[in-house]
């Protein structure tokens, strides 16, 4: 068996272990579930296969976009455009562009050690100079001695391995922003592929494939077994209880320091219930409610509403909020759909929050007289 034989049977091998963790303990509840979980497999394979096959060359970086209605991974949310690259410390790398009508950019370093964790290495948002909504970033191990004029410097770190740009969006009728990458000094195009540099890539991609769902499904299944028994069946007593997960365990799924997570996990939700989300706008650069599925996916934002960002929120003179994630309209300001989804998260996000967000989560039934959230009796 050649090289690329051997490449090509791990990385099947990978997408094979991928689909055992869709149909293994951690898996899928119901039919729904694992198909989506399977999709969510050809989801991830379609990331990898472009980010490290096709542009896996630190000397030669590519952007990949990592998000779009048909593509998602790692707790995405609808109002953000997320763009990765592979890179390395070995070479000084410049992104040039401008903002555009985005509310937030924001760029993050990671760092992957021997052992294969991972950690925010690195984080700038406020930090990027702007001349009339344009800037020049150049991250390097050393600050070059000949830094542009108005640049941005951003160190790396000797663990670098990719980064991520996030741009968030408080109404979906904004300009996204503009950037490329490239190497300094500019290297000329990239050698020829050959069977070495194949075989390694399709290795690497089969195992980010596999690893990111394991994470992903482990993650879903922390959340689910720290949720407040309220949050995971119906209410047998007529109260309510109120938690928060602990989303420090999404550490390995990328998240940005600069924002702050709550959620909380809902099981086998009936048609005729709902999770309630309340709570006060918080003073922050970007707020949104939505929800995840167990392979941390958003909703079909394309054909339904699934999120909402705090401009899109109805609140009452003092800023509070409900918002209704439920299956079926139910007559009420702030309603999210599950699309039929009925295990998952309900996550609220604050962006450089002033304060921590005060929000809770509770289940509730659906009124049919009223069409209003009510108590369970």
């Amino acid at each position: 068996m050649t090289q690329l034989d051997q490449a090509w049977e791990s990385f099947l091998a990978s997408l094979a272990a991928a689909k055992d963790v869709v149909t293994g303990p951690l898996g899928g509840r119901d039919d729904r579930e694992l198909a989506e979980g399977l999709r969510h497999v050809t989801r991830l394979t379609s990331v990898a296969l472009e980010m490290i096959v096709e542009k896996g060359d630190p000397a030669h970086p590519e952007i990949t976009r990592w998000m779009s209605p048909w593509r998602k991974l790692m707790g995405d949310n609808p109002g953000t455009i997320y763009d990765a690259a592979l890179i390395s410390p070995e070479f000084t790398y410049e992104i040039s562009g401008e903002i555009g009508d985005a509310d937030y950019l924001g760029i993050c370093i990671y760092g992957t050690s021997a052992d294969g964790s991972r950690r925010v290495a690195t984080s700038v948002d406020r930090e990027i100079a702007y001349d009339d909504g344009r800037f020049t970033l150049v991250l390097a191990a050393t600050r070059p001695s000949d830094l542009p004029e108005g640049a941005t410097f951003v160190e790396l770190p000797e663990d670098a391995t990719d980064l991520l740009i996030r741009q968030y969006f408080r109404a979906t009728d904004r300009g996204e922003a503009s950037y490329d990458i490239r190497v300094l000094p500019e290297a000329g195009p990239p050698p020829a592929l050959d069977g070495d540099v194949l075989a390694t890539r399709l290795i690497r991609a089969g195992e980010w494939v596999r690893d990111l769902i394991e994470v992903e499904a482990t993650v879903s299944a922390l959340s689910e077994s720290g949720a407040p028994e309220q949050m995971k069946a119906p209410s047998k007593t007529g109260t309510r209880e109120v938690g928060e997960i602990d989303w420090n365990v999404i550490n390995r799924v990328q998240p940005t320091p600069a924002m702050d997570y709550s959620g909380a996990w809902f099981a086998d939700l009936a048609d005729d219930e709902a999770i309630l989300v309340e709570g006060v706008l918080p003073e922050c650069d970007y707020f949104s409610v939505q929800w995840l599925s167990r392979w941390m996916e958003s909703g079909d934002y394309h054909h339904h509403t699934v999120a909402l960002s705090g401009e899109e929120i109805a609140t009452d003179g003092d800023g509070r909020f409900t918002v209704v994630i439920a299956h079926h309209d139910p007559g009420v300001p702030n309603w999210i759909s599950t699309t039929g989804i009925r295990h998952g998260n309900a996550v609220g996000r604050a962006l450089h929050a002033a304060e921590p967000a005060q929000i809770t989560f509770r289940r509730a039934r659906l009124a049919e007289e009223s069409q209003d959230p009510a108590e369970e009796s």
